[in-house]
């Protein structure tokens, strides 16, 4: 063939380009390239056509056969940069990025470019700062804006990112990632009211594609409202039977209602159509229904080098429980590391903060504080506040509680959170509060537990992180009932690190458990003895082995009649957002109270970490 020939395979595959047929392009494009392999520009314009049509593996052997031939074309580098972010190669990706900076300096798009690939290797300041210079020098770059919030979220400035999210909607009011982000943006922090009227809003008002209803129904499960999200999945996975991502969030907000077998259906059917859904895994283990038929495919994609690092943290803690079963537990132990300090990395905890701000609290809200108050607050009984340290029983104990007609079970609730967010300069703020806010603060609380309580005489929250708000919750309202969770060290530090906390960054570190270990005792110190808060303590391990007498008590300080049926736990029908929701639907056992022994040689980095805590207290 001539060149004649190759000039009209060329012209064919621009005009196929032009009106859409990138198949017939990449046809032509591979026809003339047969005539001349190191055609540098024809193998740009081939790899660009490749990208175009979806097809990222030719793209990418094209465009390395560009640099091949000359390596010093910004475009391709360019080119070749974002085939590697959609092939989640990130490293690749940002080298390409800086050798066409290298080529030339002014090139267009590539502050956004590395930010993209930065924020992929979880290199957030480094993207933020890329992203950033990227909204400045093109200012109605919503790419840039909506990239740069992301930044700003994974760095922990929440309120930066927010604000960052509504720039992005004014710019676009329509934008409907940004409305999704915002709404993950409100849910991490607590605003779930926020983040549900966004969601509403969103749902009832847009034809949505099926990944944004994918991850509406993600946000919702992640608000605890298990309803909404099987509700919006549901329609995605009706809508698209093939979509895995809806089957496997669908499967898994199956588990907070307790409806098991649905939810490893979906699971099941998730994988089936896409073996790198990590949360398929996750999930199947949460319910104790993954084996080890399913070992091959997790250690596969566990291995994978495009894995995301969320996605690694799913095998990670799956790995983990299909190890533990099996009795491999130097394996087990260390895929749970593994996945842990992937999560520590992405968002570390102060300790130090977190001493500080149980010193002022402890400063601040005192017996002659709560003494002086006497007589403020919302005055009516009812509120139940179980509180105490992750994984210390509070959701069997709100269990037991829950079978009962008069009690209203809330589960994790975020009344006492947003209380304290919206107190400015929290704690010292406190003390500038006064009576008619004690009141109005501790009747919305009040109203906002009996919502929907028809008929309940009481009403629980078991957000064990309350412990470290008892002195204010106990002024808000003061005949508020106060049942206190206790377990042992080591079995507790093993039961919180094995779980997968979104919200808990101190659960990834075992010398941070430690710390916040022997700081809640310290509080809950100051709380009973020097401010004479009446607390009714309930260990876990008493509850489970000999649970009738510790149940009766419960009952009889809350003000309850006792029937021996309210012990079976597993009848209790509600929904359980928690990291108990399998545990807390079984019959009462023993199986936890001595597990910690398997992993005892483990566990010395929080052994020794408490006995400092201790020491230096």
């Amino acid at each position: 063939m001539s060149r004649k020939d190759q000039s009209e395979l060329i012209s064919a595959a621009r005009a196929a380009t032009e009106s859409g047929e990138v198949t017939v392009a990449a046809r032509h494009y591979r026809a003339a390239l047969k005539l001349d392999r190191r055609n540098h520009a024809l193998l740009l314009e081939a790899g660009v056509n490749s990208a175009q049509a979806g097809d990222m593996s030719a793209a990418r052997d094209y465009l390395v056969a560009a640099t091949k031939v000359s390596d010093h074309s910004a475009d391709v580098q360019f080119n070749l940069g974002h085939v590697y972010l959609d092939q989640k190669l990130y490293d690749l990706a940002l080298r390409s990025f800086n050798r066409a900076l290298a080529i030339d300096s002014d090139y267009p798009d590539l502050d956004y470019s590395k930010a993209e690939a930065l924020f992929g290797l979880g290199h957030a300041e480094d993207a933020l700062l890329c992203a950033t210079r990227a909204t400045q020098s093109a200012p109605r770059d919503l790419d840039a804006w909506l990239l740069r919030g992301r930044c700003e979220d994974r760095l922990g400035m929440a309120a930066q990112a927010e604000q960052t999210y509504l720039h992005l909607l004014q710019l676009s009011p329509g934008h409907i990632d940004a409305q999704l982000q915002l709404a993950r943006n409100y849910a991490k922090r607590f605003a779930f009211e926020k983040a549900t009227r966004l969601l509403d809003t969103l749902h009832d008002n847009n034809d949505l594609p099926n990944s944004a209803l994918v991850a509406i129904g993600d946000i919702y499960g992640g608000g605890n409202q298990a309803d909404k999200a099987i509700q919006v999945l549901q329609t995605a996975v009706h809508r698209d039977p093939s979509d895995a991502a809806a089957h496997a969030l669908l499967g898994s907000a199956y588990i907070d209602l307790g409806e098991f077998d649905l939810s490893e259906r979906h699971l099941r059917e998730a994988l089936k159509l896409d073996g790198t859904q990590a949360l398929a895994y996750q999930s199947l283990a949460d319910i104790k229904r993954l084996g080890e038929s399913d070992r091959q495919s997790l250690e596969r994609l566990y291995a994978a080098k495009t894995l995301s690092n969320q996605s690694r943290i799913q095998c990670g803690f799956a790995l983990y429980y299909l190890n533990d079963k099996a009795g491999n537990l130097d394996a087990a132990f260390a895929a749970l590391t593994d996945a842990n300090e992937l999560m520590h990395k992405d968002d570390p905890h102060d300790v130090e903060a977190n001493q500080a701000l149980l010193a002022r609290l402890k400063h601040i809200i005192t017996a002659d504080f709560l003494k002086d108050r006497e007589g403020q607050g919302f005055d009516e009984p009812g509120p139940v506040f179980i509180v105490g340290m992750p994984r210390s029983g509070t959701t069997l104990t709100e269990q037991i509680l829950a079978n009962h007609p008069s009690v209203l079970a809330g589960g994790e609730r975020n009344d006492i959170i947003s209380l304290r967010g919206n107190i400015t300069n929290f704690p010292d703020g406190v003390s500038d509060l006064g009576d008619s806010w004690a009141r109005s603060a501790g009747k919305q609380i009040y109203d906002a537990m009996f919502t929907s309580g028809d008929g309940h005489s009481y009403a629980t929250d078991k957000l064990p992180g309350n412990y470290a708000f008892l002195g204010l919750i106990k002024w808000v309202l003061p005949k508020a009932k106060f049942i206190y969770c206790r377990r042992r060290p080591e079995p507790l530090a093993l039961s919180i690190f094995e779980q997968h906390f979104m919200t808990l960054p101190f659960s990834r570190n075992l010398a941070d458990i430690a710390v916040v270990y022997q700081n809640h005792l310290s509080l809950m110190e100051h709380w009973r003895e020097a401010c004479g808060i009446e607390v009714l303590p309930v260990d876990y391990e008493d509850l489970v082995q000999d649970p009738e007498p510790v149940a009766r008590r419960i009952y009889e300080f809350i003000g309850l009649d006792w029937k021996t049926e309210y012990l079976d736990v597993s009848k209790v029908d509600r929904q359980i957002n928690t990291a108990s929701r399998w545990q807390a639907r079984q019959p009462i056992n023993t199986s936890s109270v001595d597990r910690w022994r398997r992993y005892e040689k483990h566990l010395q980095p929080f052994v020794v970490a408490l006995k400092s805590a201790i020491d230096t207290e």
